[in-house]
């Protein structure tokens, strides 16, 4: 009986210590895997900061400053680019604007009327202005010429409406003879209803044609007369005919 307990006794000293081993064994297997939880996971940390596939990788901070250096000479040099054109094209809207005022006071200048008396009792008024040549079909040396049915007098027609400011449908021509020179002509016209009448000066321009150079606003047509006469005298010869 004393054997056996002693024995029952040995047996269950020998079962605490394996469990006592064994839950030893399995604190030490814990406390080594925190250990290596504990060293390991900074490296762990340092992998994950590790860029992910395609992605780009960081740069150091000296490669950050030069990246957004570049950025901000690349911006720079853009807002550089914009500003030039800008300039350009201010100027050149500018430019175009001047010559458009320009333009336009050169044709206020060529439109521009003056008027003044006269010392004739059959002269309202005297007016002048920049005119324009009307142009010319003919070549060559010009020769005034006071033919009707020549291209000379239909051009000088053409300039003495003109002066009138009258169209060709509204006007009637009177008399256009020599101006004083051979380059010079005096014309006299009035509109449809005969309520205006006008003397006209033109001068002829050479290449140009044409061109009134005065204008006088009459009280009366002082060529009526001559032309009712020569109406007269025409009705005359065709009688004696």
């Amino acid at each position: 009986m004393y054997d056996r307990n002693s024995r029952y006794d040995r047996y269950e000293k020998r079962r605490k210590n394996t469990k006592l081993m064994t839950v030893l064994g399995i604190a030490g297997g814990l406390l080594a895997i925190i250990l290596l939880a504990v060293i390991i996971l900074p490296f762990g940390d340092n992998n994950a900061q590790e860029p992910a596939e395609g992605e780009q990788p960081p740069v150091s901070e000296n490669g950050d400053d030069s990246t957004e250096d570049q950025g901000e000479k690349d911006s720079t040099s853009n807002d550089d680019r914009a500003s030039e054109n800008s300039d350009e094209e201010s100027s050149e809207a500018t430019n175009e604007k001047d010559k458009e005022a320009s333009d336009k006071s050169e044709d206020a200048d060529s439109d521009e009327t003056t008027t003044q008396e006269s010392n004739d009792e059959n002269v309202i008024e005297i007016i002048q202005k920049d005119w324009k040549p009307v142009g010319t079909k003919q070549e060559g040396n010009h020769v005034a010429t006071y033919e009707m049915d020549s291209q000379d007098w239909a051009e000088m027609e053409k300039a003495v409406r003109l002066g009138a400011d009258l169209q060709e449908g509204n006007s009637i021509i009177w008399h256009i003879g020599n101006g004083g020179s051979p380059q010079k002509a005096i014309g006299t016209i009035t509109n449809k209803a005969q309520t205006e009448t006008y003397r006209v000066y033109i001068q002829w321009v050479d290449e140009k044609g044409w061109k009134p150079t005065k204008v006088e606003v009459l009280k009366e047509n002082d060529k009526k007369e001559l032309y009712q006469d020569n109406n007269e005298n025409e009705q005359q010869d065709d009688e004696e005919q």
